[in-house]
């Protein structure tokens, strides 16, 4: 059947998409990054976006539209990663540093974040609006007996917050990308919804659904009990005073 992609703003805290925009036939999630934030107001927020809204034009939209942006970095990109790593190891030394650590789920997590402010070395600096810091984000990850170790990198528009307030703004991006790939919302609207089994074809028809589905899930995990997305979904269509409930 059709397959339509959806490029979705996400709030930490909160599980409604609050805003979506179908990414054109053709096209890729890079044009639609652009027309997405334009249908929210998110002055004075932070905007985390993952590797591939690594934009001159979207981080330059981003400080136009008056706020921030913490945007991750890959390897096979034009921004010169080993330079960026030579001078974070040249750095090092000197660059504060915040750490934490999570346990559960069979899994324990040790972090370090520090923040690269002294961008000079970068010679295209002035092509990135608003570009003011470097985040640097390593990671020990030990599960099952197992360790892996890894290290990020994130471009910012933000200065003098400190590591580990730039560490919260990271752990939010991931809060997002998590919930909402694996978690929360499009993983749960195949699962639950049985969203690709659907017979849909026309394409206004198929975003409609999407964004009826995703906001169904929302208001079903509003019911903090214990009962899977899936028994909820039996309750309310079976009890329309748990339906109401719901909608308070």
């Amino acid at each position: 059947h059709s397959v339509v992609q959806v490029v979705n703003v996400w709030v930490p805290g909160h599980n409604p998409s609050f805003g979506q925009l179908k990414v054109e036939e053709k096209s890729n999630e890079i044009t639609a990054i652009p027309g997405v934030l334009k249908t929210v107001d998110y002055k004075n927020s932070v905007a985390g976006i993952g590797a591939i809204g690594r934009q001159k034009e979207i981080v330059g939209q981003i400080v136009a539209q008056q706020a921030d942006c913490v945007i991750a970095l890959k390897k096979n990109q034009k921004l010169p990663d080993k330079q960026v790593e030579a001078e974070f190891l040249r750095q090092q030394a000197g660059l504060a540093c915040s750490t934490g650590s999570d346990l559960g789920h069979g899994r324990a997590e040790e972090r370090k974040v520090y923040l690269l402010e002294n961008l000079s070395f970068i010679g295209a600096k002035e092509d990135w609006a608003g570009l003011k810091s470097i985040a640097v984000v390593e990671r020990k990850v030990c599960r099952k007996g197992k360790e892996q170790n890894g290290g990020h990198f994130y471009i910012s528009s933000l200065s003098g917050i400190g590591p580990e307030k730039m560490g919260q703004y990271v752990r939010n991006h991931w809060a997002i990308e998590n919930g909402l790939h694996r978690q929360a919302a499009l993983w749960q609207l195949d699962v639950t919804f049985k969203e690709d089994d659907s017979v849909i074809r026309a394409e206004n028809a198929i975003v409609n659904l999407h964004i009826i589905r995703k906001w169904a899930s929302y208001l079903l995990k509003k019911d903090l009990g214990k009962m899977s997305l899936r028994r909820k979904r039996k309750k309310a269509h079976r009890n329309n005073l748990y339906l109401k409930q719901l909608f308070k």
